[in-house]
Formats: C-alpha cells, sequence, structure tokens
C-alpha cells in the first residue's frame, strides 16, 4: 500500500520513504499531537466555544489545565489569586464571573499603580449592580488602568500578564459558572491566539459610564 500510494519505495532490497512519504508522515505525527491534546484539554474544549476554531492546538503541550469540581470548587480560583503578583507589570483581563476575593485582590494591585485594562461582560456587569457593587466599575481611582463593559454575555475569561504568560478559562452555562476549566500557558502561539481573542472584544466594549445602571 505503501508503495502504491508513492510514499516508500525499494531500492537495493531496501524500503525507503520517498519525500511524499516524509510529508505523510509529518502530517501523521501533527495530526497525532493535535489529538493527544485535544484528549488531554478535553475539559477545557468542551466549555470553549465552537466557533473558536482557530486554536494552535499543539501548543497547548506545554500548558497547564485546571478545573474546578464539586470536589475542589476552588482551585481555578486559587490558581488566578497565585498570578496575582505585586511584581507584574502590565495586566489585561476579560472577566465573566462574579468574584469579590479576586477583584478584591487586584484592587489593591491597581491602587499601586498596576498598569493595564479590564472588560465586564453584561451579566458581570449587572450582577455588580446587583451587588451594590458597582465601584469595583469605576477605574477612577487607577491612575494606570481602564475598565470597559461588553454589551453581551461571556462564558469566558481571560488574563494577560505582562505579555508574557496568559490564563482562559471557560464555563458551561449550567452550573451559573461554577465549575471552570482553565489553562495556563507561556508558550507564545497560545498568548499570542489569546491576546487577539482579547482584541476582538475589545474592540467592541465601551466605557461603563456610557451605559446606565
Amino acid at each position: 500500500m505503501f508503495e502504491a500510494e508513492g510514499w516508500c519505495e525499494e531500492a537495493d532490497g531496501k524500503h525507503r520513504l520517498t519525500s511524499t512519504g516524509e510529508h505523510t508522515l509529518e502530517r501523521y505525527e501533527e495530526l497525532a499531537e493535535t489529538i493527544e491534546q485535544v484528549l488531554e484539554k478535553a475539559p477545557w474544549f468542551q466549555r470553549l466555544s465552537p466557533i473558536r476554531t482557530d486554536i494552535p492546538v499543539r501548543a497547548l503541550a506545554d500548558a497547564e489545565l485546571y478545573v474546578s469540581s464539586p470536589h475542589s470548587p476552588g482551585i481555578v480560583l486559587a490558581t488566578a489569586l497565585k498570578l496575582c503578583d505585586p511584581r507584574l507589570d502590565n495586566f489585561r483581563v476579560l472577566t465573566s464571573i462574579f468574584n469579590p476575593t479576586l477583584f478584591s485582590a487586584y484592587d489593591k494591585l491597581l491602587k499601586l499603580g498596576l498598569k493595564g485594562e479590564a472588560i465586564v461582560d453584561s451579566s458581570l456587569y449587572e450582577r455588580l449592580h446587583e451587588e451594590e457593587m458597582e465601584y469595583f466599575l469605576d477605574d477612577s481611582n487607577y491612575g494606570n488602568f481602564q475598565i470597559f463593559s461588553l454589551e453581551e454575555p461571556l462564558t469566558l475569561g481571560i488574563g494577560i500578564y505582562d505579555g508574557k504568560q496568559i490564563a482562559i478559562g471557560a464555563y458551561n452555562d449550567t452550573g451559573e459558572g461554577e465549575h471552570i476549566a482553565m489553562i495556563l500557558s507561556s508558550n507564545e502561539a497560545v498568548v499570542k491566539w489569546g491576546e487577539d481573542l482579547y482584541d476582538y472584544y475589545r474592540k467592541r466594549a465601551r466605557d461603563p459610564t456610557e451605559i446606565k445602571a
């Protein structure tokens, strides 16, 4: 079959791959690596929007996966809190989950001068007002940080740390976002993909002061 497909040829009683065969083998190895990552990161892929088809899947090989569950509900939050590092110089975040603990932790860094911006989706925007915590939408106390609001609900979160590391979390609509799958990566291709996704929503976001409470 290999000979029939032109993948190998016989010479001096031995078979060797042709250039077409080597190319086919490379494509097969890439496919195997892709399938491996899809299976390994399945909880994350299952929660991610199906419209995201441009993910650099093989680049996820060195990404860490964190998945919350009824047995470990705080694992993603704990990881996110560890990333709240006073040594950060620039931080960009897109968030759709109500988490006062995490908000308070970053509030302290922002008041110390952390640079960057945040985007909150419409569901979080409404929740903050319902809980009378809309002060988290006020960036006037921060000298180098801006907050924007998105007019659509998401089941996604993105944290970009100094443009070198990225955390991307996703959750299902059911369960009110209680169970989250998050990847953490410093891979250049993954960071670039996440930044492009963040920029897509950034272009659609508005200043909260332009939106009626």
